[in-house]
């Protein structure tokens, strides 16, 4: 396969952020796209190498600022080896000029070698994820009647996916903010922005984290608000021996913070002023991890939250927990519209697909075609909720159905 774009198994479409003009995209402009085999939606995030080597992380004549070029490099190295359900899904990543070995392979971030000198490559870095918007964009258009149950649900799969990163990979974010967060067309928020991303402690090859990577850059990199106490010292040495939810429980703080205060409501709500502060206590081995933080009553009272957890975790549920959901509970929120037009089309819709595909499959399966009890009673309260979502949402707007 050549190396160009043309190559690609996706159409690049439309720019929507321009990586020259806004700091957030950390030098990749943004584009619309599309899969070539079957039309489905996608963003595409790419960048000219020798323009992400002479362009400065900071827009301020900060002394001494680093490039975009190996933050840019550590983060597409990193973006395509995580998977988890609230961390952007990353399809393909290209070195336009080495598809085989792409430069990115050539760095080594524990001790920030490798390649050098980006302004003499040429080509373009190129990054396809699943469809999304920048968390600003979302939030502008947002009604106040959705704020509420959108910030929830939102910080919800941030404290998700960073918990995943602390307790399974064992390493630290590093670069928490608004700008490292997009949101899919059913509002789900997804964690993005691995510029920085270290483990902490020791780890591969008796190396001790935060890497070298993150030490030389996370000044430049990350604003000035989101970083710890002990990161603007540069305690390196207390940063090594802490837990690896520290600095991000630190950062998730501000950005909560952040998030309400630009909402209509212009504060915290009540039930997070206590959990915000504790993340944002100075003493960093008081900063609690952020697992327990799913309890909160942000969370736990809210009908929507709960109804997406039950929502993304279906298919781990039993046959006879997943039929009472879906022919009691769903028929509910979707007739009090609990659940908004966006959720419906883009997440309820395909999930029940899905879910009716496998079962008819399933019956299929062997000689005849035989269905349990259960099934033809699940395969109704389905077709149900199908035709609910296609009368109410999809008719009126013909392009989505």
């Amino acid at each position: 396969m050549g190396n160009s774009t043309s190559a690609l198994p996706y159409t690049i479409g439309k720019e929507v952020r321009s990586g020259d003009q806004d700091k957030n995209t950390f030098g990749f402009s943004i584009h619309e796209g599309t899969k070539k085999s079957d039309g489905t939606a996608v963003t595409v995030f790419r960048a000219k190498k020798s323009e992400l080597a002479q362009t400065p992380l900071l827009s301020t004549s900060a002394k001494n600022c680093e490039m975009q070029y190996m933050p840019a490099l550590h983060h597409l190295k990193t973006s395509h080896t995580l998977v988890h359900p609230y961390v952007l899904k990353t399809y393909q990543c290209v070195d336009s000029d080495s598809h085989d070995d792409p430069v990115w392979n050539q760095y080594d971030a524990a001790d920030a070698k490798g390649v050098v000198d980006g302004s003499k490559a040429s080509g373009e870095l190129i990054m396809v994820t699943e469809h999304v918007m920048t968390l600003e964009d979302y939030l502008q258009d947002l009604s106040p009647s959705e704020e509420e149950n959108a910030l929830a649900w939102g910080i919800w799969c941030v404290v998700e996916a960073l918990d995943f990163l602390h307790t399974q990979a064992k390493c630290a974010h590093g670069n928490l903010s608004e700008r490292a967060i997009y949101v899919t067309p059913s509002g789900d928020f997804k964690l993005s922005a691995f510029q920085l991303y270290t483990p902490i402690g020791i780890h591969d090859a008796g190396h001790v984290g935060p890497t070298k990577h993150f030490q030389l850059y996370e000044r430049d990199v990350t604003p000035q608000a989101y970083r710890s106490p002990e990161r603007i010292e540069a305690r390196w040495d207390v940063i090594s021996n802490l837990p690896p939810h520290v600095m991000d429980a630190y950062a998730l703080g501000v950005l909560v913070q952040e998030l309400y205060n630009k909402s209509q409501r212009r504060s915290l709500p009540q039930v997070l002023i206590k959990a915000t502060q504790r993340l944002l206590i100075n003493h960093a081995r008081m900063r609690p991890r952020l697992g327990p933080l799913k309890k909160c009553p942000i969370f736990t009272q809210n009908e929507f939250v709960q109804s997406q957890i039950m929502i993304s975790s279906l298919h781990t549920k039993s046959m006879e927990e997943r039929f009472h959901f879906l022919q009691s509970n769903l028929p509910q929120l979707l007739e009090r519209e609990v659940l908004r037009k966006t959720h419906c089309i883009y997440k309820i819709f395909p999930l029940l697909q899905r879910i009716l595909f496998n079962s008819i499959a399933m019956a299929s399966a062997g000689d005849g075609f035989t269905l349990s009890d259960i099934q033809r009673r699940e395969i109704m309260a389905i077709l149900n909720s199908l035709f609910f979502i296609i009368e109410k949402y999809l008719l009126e707007d013909k392009e989505q159905f």
